[in-house]
């Protein structure tokens, strides 16, 4: 009668539910001690079970299952990819993000196998997670979404942010899931062993508290901006019909004529969605007027034609009394990129994106609004922290333009707001998010949203934001810090093994 609990309490197939549950520390849910309690029963599951591969592997399906379950919406919904289509490549995805936590147990238990010291495993596996976190933010161009870092931004602990960044942010996690974890394990062996690991915990909270309150930039004396963010509202099909391009900047221009006395009217993404160079001759005209005549600029998505050589951008362009551009440079693989073309060619079979063949740009996504340095990011590009600070100390403030209708009303747009935060803490500026169908923002140096608007609804957010001068740590030196300390815990607990091992 037994058997089944018994043989389910053995399984790898619990750190499925384990993984599942961590999605919770995150936006929409913000329940970020989720992730302490979370990584510590993987970690029980990890010493129980033996089976380091398998439960990395069901932990990954569960986390990303769940907390990247929106990648479906984006193929069915909007890619317009046949059902069973969506369901596989969804999966197909699911499984290579899994990978990276089923590899990083496995080489965890080969490495702890030859460390008869507890601390020298725990210290093991935090290296070896954070490793794992940084090699997915790199390779195949990166997907650094759900580090667990990110769920720090609602929690006391987040003054680690501007210091050592997200990375930072996930170490300070598994240190505390660890304690609780190694905490547990001892517990029915000696109540008293329980008392230390609750002492460094509350140690560590406390200095995160103190660091917390520490600023480490100020606001320039007199320098401001007043700005007005667009959210039309216009829904991703709508986008791309062609009748009805008059229509949408009708609905930006009319949305934008009672804002002419502000410093900046910022429009999300590819809210003009054809080449610029087409709106400025057949919509644009009369409305640059009025922005020069009212010492207005206009701050939007577009896409940007160049003939020689022929290379499509999607970008941002100030218009005003001049112009400027920014072009996106790290763009979304399959969305605005084939990558391994002769290998993903089939990949256009199922899925049809429009505009899916664009061109990366270069230079510093640094414009100036009103006489302020303003750093640029489009979409994506403001999940990579290390991205978003090759604009400092120069930015003053940081404008993030995105186009989240793609995701529908699933966890995603959420989960993007969230990071955003985190980049407005980790480099302590305010920052402005204009998406086309939600969630815009404002939010402030501690990654507070001071307002932000309603998903699906057509909304206008008005704020004045003062700019902000000088470094912080991590924005001075990113995320190198963390990888030298992960790379020298890593150097000291095989050490420590070695040194053991010659002894005996």
């Amino acid at each position: 009668m037994f058997a089944l609990p018994t043989k389910l309490m053995q399984s790898p197939l619990l750190a499925f539910p384990v993984g599942a549950l961590t999605v919770f520390a995150f936006s929409p849910f913000k329940l970020w001690w989720v992730a302490l309690i979370a990584i510590a029963v993987l970690r029980l599951l990890h010493h129980r079970l033996q089976r380091p591969a398998l439960t990395g592997l069901y932990f990954g399906l569960g986390y990303f299952g769940l907390g990247t379950s929106w990648v479906f919406n984006s193929v069915y919904e909007f890619g317009q990819a046949p059902w069973l289509a969506a369901i596989l490549i969804t999966l197909f995805f699911i499984t290579v993000l899994s990978l990276f936590t089923s590899g990083c147990l496995l080489l965890v238990s080969r490495l702890e196998s030859r460390c008869p010291s507890v601390l020298a495993g725990e210290l093991i596996f935090i290296a070896l997670w954070l490793l794992m976190e940084w090699l997915r933010s790199w390779l195949f161009t990166g997907f650094p979404w759900l580090l667990l870092g990110h769920s720090v931004i609602d929690s006391p602990l987040q003054g680690v942010l501007p210091v050592f960044g997200t990375l930072g942010a996930t170490a300070v996690i598994l240190a505390l899931a660890l304690l609780l974890s190694a905490a547990l394990r001892t517990l029915k062996h000696s109540p008293r062993a329980f008392k230390l690991p609750a002492a460094v915990s509350l140690l560590l909270f406390g200095l995160l508290l103190i660091l917390g309150q520490h600023q480490w930039t100020e606001d320039v004396t007199g320098s401001s901006l007043k700005v007005a963010i667009m959210q039309g509202n216009i829904p991703i099909e709508m986008k791309w019909s062609q009748d009805r391009h008059a229509e949408i900047y009708a609905v930006y221009l009319e949305m934008s004529q009672q804002h002419l006395d502000r410093d900046v009217i910022i429009w999300p993404e590819t809210a003009i969605p054809t080449y610029f160079r087409i709106a400025e001759r057949d919509f644009l005209g009369d409305f640059r007027n009025q922005l020069i005549a009212s010492s207005t600029q206009l701050l939007s998505g577009s896409f940007r034609y160049q003939k020689q050589p022929e290379k499509i951008y999607n970008s941002v362009v100030v218009v005003g009394e001049g112009l400027q551009k920014y072009d996106k440079q790290h763009l979304v693989p399959f969305g605005e990129y084939l990558p391994l073309r002769w290998v993903f060619d089939i990949f256009r079979r199922f899925v049809t994106i429009p505009m899916s063949d664009l061109s990366s740009g270069i230079g510093q996504p640094l414009l100036s609004i009103a006489g302020i340095p303003v750093g640029i990011s489009i979409c994506y590009e403001a999940i990579f922290g290390r991205e978003i600070i090759r604009s400092l100390p120069q930015a003053q403030i940081l404008i993030n333009v995105t186009n989240d209708s793609w995701f529908g009303n699933s966890l995603a747009p959420h989960q993007h707001l969230q990071i955003a935060r985190v980049r407005a803490r980790e480099t302590e500026r305010y920052l402005l998010r204009s998406a086309s169908t939600g969630i815009s923002a404002v939010i402030d140096p501690m990654g507070r949203v001071l307002q932000q608007t309603e998903q699906f609804k057509r909304q206008t957010l008005t704020a004045e934001v003062p700019a902000r001068r000088g470094h912080t740590p991590y924005s001075y030196w990113g995320d190198w810090a963390i990888l030298v300390l992960t790379l020298g815990l890593l150097v000291i607990a095989l050490g420590s093994a070695s040194g053991r091992a010659k002894s005996v």
